[in-house]
């Protein structure tokens, strides 16, 4: 797969999704936060390495931790729709107790790994929020970026790199894991319309490998 940027694969022991950075004529963006200071500054590492400019732009797929907790650490602004920081100024007051934050490395190793021997975790809201959809323009690409229904969660946005076809999908196809890993087909059957409509040759999801449009809705179409 070729594209005019990066990314940074993910990384399962401390559930570290894939990082996307698109290189713009006009300016930059990056896919996701990720769920560390040290995630984001491996990240501005590597793009350092290659001498590329940091991201002017981040755009955030959903709220959960690992695709969030890096906010704070991100050159640029950050670009989330509404409902993530509705939930994220919610999750904010949770994460100054640190009480939570114990709990929370009890029930998730992951969380526990990446925040051993750190009592403080920082959250913040994004900087520019939207509705709907969002398109921008980066010189040399369109991002369609667009709310939409997915299984996973309520704020779920995909964003489409309109002349690389490629398609950022964050965790969209994931279950539910806030419901005890519930999958809602009528859900996936929406998400997977989203995906068909597009013009994508490429998926590339948080937790996994990139993957071809139709072997992405294969999988997918085996889940209904």
């Amino acid at each position: 797969m070729n594209y005019s940027g990066y990314y940074l694969p993910h990384e399962s022991i401390n559930d570290r999704p894939m990082l996307a950075y698109i290189f713009g004529e006009k300016f930059s963006v990056m896919v996701d936060a990720g769920n560390s200071k040290r995630h984001i500054e491996t990240m501005y590492k590597e793009l350092a390495s290659m001498n590329l400019p940091l991201p002017q732009y981040t755009i955030i797929t959903h709220w959960h931790w690992d695709h969030t907790l890096g906010l704070n650490d991100i050159y640029g602004q950050s670009i989330v729709h509404k409902l993530t920081n509705k939930i994220l100024r919610e999750e904010i007051e949770k994460y100054n107790n640190e009480d939570y934050i114990n709990q929370i490395k009890l029930i998730n190793p992951c969380f526990n790994y990446e925040y051993e021997g750190i009592k403080t975790v920082f959250l913040k809201i994004g900087d520019i929020e939207f509705e709907g959809e969002l398109t921008i323009n980066i010189g040399n690409d369109i991002l369609h970026i667009k709310h939409i229904e997915s299984p996973h969660t309520i704020d779920s946005v995909i964003i489409n790199l309109e002349k690389n076809k490629i398609l950022f999908l964050g965790d969209a196809t994931s279950e539910d894991y806030e419901n005890n890993g519930y999958l809602d087909k009528g859900k996936l059957g929406k998400l997977i319309n989203e995906i068909e409509i597009s013009n994508c040759k490429y998926c590339m999801l948080g937790h996994a490998e990139p993957l071809l449009k139709k072997d992405l809705l294969q999988y997918l179409y085996s889940l209904l």
